[in-house]
């Protein structure tokens, strides 16, 4: 009856895990969320027929079913609201730095294209490409 309640207790904090994420990476498409939730579902539920079938020998048995509900919400009144919101604040704390960082990289790279372009001498497009230059090249030389 307590592993049903810790089952319970662990299915929430998974899902909270994954709320935490959706708060950190935006969704732009409804279709992710789902996406998501189905692959949560889908564990959940092999986890729950693995519990049971260890537990019980497979039957399932109402008061499992029911602890594994309460243990979930019980989780959820006393550390699921305080997990989502210090957790996103946390990592947000976290990879602020790492964002700017990436923001300055990335303006210096677009100075250092920006330099590159303007000193790089302008080629004269001839029609022949390389082999008629080489070949304009070595018939000058012969001449000589």
């Amino acid at each position: 009856m307590l592993s049903s309640a810790f089952l319970g207790m662990a299915a929430a904090f998974i899902y909270d895990c994954i709320r935490v994420v959706r708060r950190i990476i935006r969704h732009k498409k409804v279709w992710t969320i789902a996406v998501e939730d189905i692959i949560y579902w889908v564990c959940m539920s092999f986890l729950a027929f693995s519990a049971t079938y260890n537990l019980s020998n497979g039957a399932v048995r109402g008061f499992m079913v029911v602890t594994a509900i309460l243990g979930a919400l019980l989780y959820r009144a006393v550390l699921g609201k305080y997990y989502v919101k210090y957790m996103t604040k946390l990592i947000n704390f976290l990879i602020r730095p790492l964002k700017k960082l990436c923001r300055l990289i990335s303006i210096k790279l677009g100075h250092l294209k920006e330099l590159y372009k303007k000193r790089r001498p302008k080629t004269s497009k001839k029609k022949g490409g390389i082999k008629s230059w080489y070949l304009n090249r070595n018939m000058k030389n012969s001449k000589d």
